[in-house]
């Protein structure tokens, strides 16, 4: 009977070992998972891009035309949009323009350049349409809010804002570029 009560504790014991030992090692598991956790599987602020949640801030973004390439190169971003090959007219791009100029500018804390190319694929060519430079720096940026749409085709004043710079690419599908001009003296970049 005694020998019973220590082979009953022993296996007793043997299991306890054992469970602890396959234990351990899922909690070891459960603390690395956690502290490698990335911005696509955990709810963190998106108040500063990285490589690792541009896809996670962009993927909030609505836009009208297709993201194209997105490259983060601290502190410059450069963005893509693809032109639908189906026309249209211009008004979808710089409606895109606009969101993108408040997601750098106003949403994000650490863009200091924003570049964006209108791009056309077309027969498995690619062409530049159109870009735009605009930089943290620029005093319009600090001084006025960016109004829910800009016409930087026909009013000078944005072009000149938005170093916006079009292609005989931009002329061959949209025609050519003509506008109006305010006074320049103040808005030059």
């Amino acid at each position: 009977m005694r020998t019973a009560k220590s082979l009953a504790a022993a296996c007793l014991a043997a299991l306890v070992v054992t469970a602890s030992l396959a234990w351990i090692p899922d909690q070891l598991q459960n603390q690395a998972d956690d502290r490698h956790s990335v911005a696509a599987f955990r709810e963190m602020p998106m108040n500063r891009i990285t490589n690792e949640n541009v896809v996670d801030i962009f993927s909030e973004v609505e836009l009208r035309e297709r993201l194209g390439k997105v490259k983060w190169h601290i502190p410059v971003l450069t963005v893509d949009l693809v032109v639908s090959n189906q026309g249209g007219r211009p008004e979808a791009l710089f409606s895109d323009m606009v969101k993108l100029i408040r997601l750098s500018y106003k949403r994000l804390t650490n863009v200091d350049r924003l570049l964006i190319r209108f791009m056309e694929h077309s027969g498995g060519e690619q062409r530049i349409l159109a870009a735009v430079d605009v930089r943290q720096r620029d005093g319009w940026l600090a001084n006025e809010s960016i109004p829910a749409y800009i016409d930087p085709i026909h009013d000078v004043k944005w072009r000149n804002r938005l170093r916006l710079s079009f292609t005989t690419a931009w002329v061959q599908r949209y025609g050519p570029v003509q506008g109006y001009s305010t006074d320049l003296a103040e808005d030059r970049p």
